[in-house]
């Protein structure tokens, strides 16, 4: 209400609240609430979180992906084998994923989100 308030005001025409400025100020907060998370998830980001994100977004695009696949979309994004690794074992512990050997021994990950 106090930005209904403030976008009322600034409209200068009356000093009535109108629909219009509960609808602005309603689109604003909802702008404002949304930055503010990913604020808070910028700030509690560490280098292994950013990791499992970004391991996390590639498995879920493809759906299934070979281990060879993963690490040739990761490696160009500063994730060597060792950094991968433990971006999987978070994501396997959180069940996002599933690890499948195939019959000649590849690796396969799928997302189960």
């Amino acid at each position: 209400m106090k930005l209904a308030m403030i976008f009322a005001l600034a409209d200068g025409k009356t000093l009535t609240i109108e629909a219009k400025h509960i609808q602005l100020a309603h689109a604003h907060y909802k702008m404002l609430q949304e930055g503010a998370l990913e604020l808070i998830e910028l700030a509690s980001s560490t280098p292994q979180t950013s990791d499992t994100k970004l391991t996390c977004d590639v498995i879920a695009k493809e759906g299934t992906i070979t281990r060879t696949k993963l690490i040739r979309k990761v490696y160009p994004k500063g994730l060597d084998k060792d950094r991968l690794n433990k971006a999987v074992s978070h994501l396997m512990e959180m069940k996002l994923i599933v690890k499948e050997v195939t019959e000649k021994g590849g690796i396969i990950y799928k997302f189960k989100g």
